[in-house]
């Protein structure tokens, strides 16, 4: 039980490298407004990212965000 703990905490710590595009994944059925577009950029896990600001999130970054509270909760129309 110590042994998957320390696991699993390692791998949420560990440092993330910055993705790059490996490859790109486009659906031929659909059509594109930009005639010569590639496709959707995976990085090398498979994973989906953002071409244009390629990041890593870090864990601390997800639990800050999910943690605090949001000001605009009252102003809903």
């Amino acid at each position: 039980m110590l042994t998957a703990l320390l696991l699993l905490l390692k791998r949420l710590y560990a440092k993330r490298k910055m993705p790059t595009v490996s490859r790109y994944t486009s659906n031929p059925a659909l059509r594109t407004i930009i005639p010569d577009w590639p496709g959707t950029p995976l990085d090398q896990n498979g994973l989906f990212i953002n071409q244009e600001y390629p990041t890593v999130i870090s864990f601390r970054a997800v639990l800050k965000f999910m943690t605090q509270r949001n000001p605009q909760t009252n102003h809903h129309l």
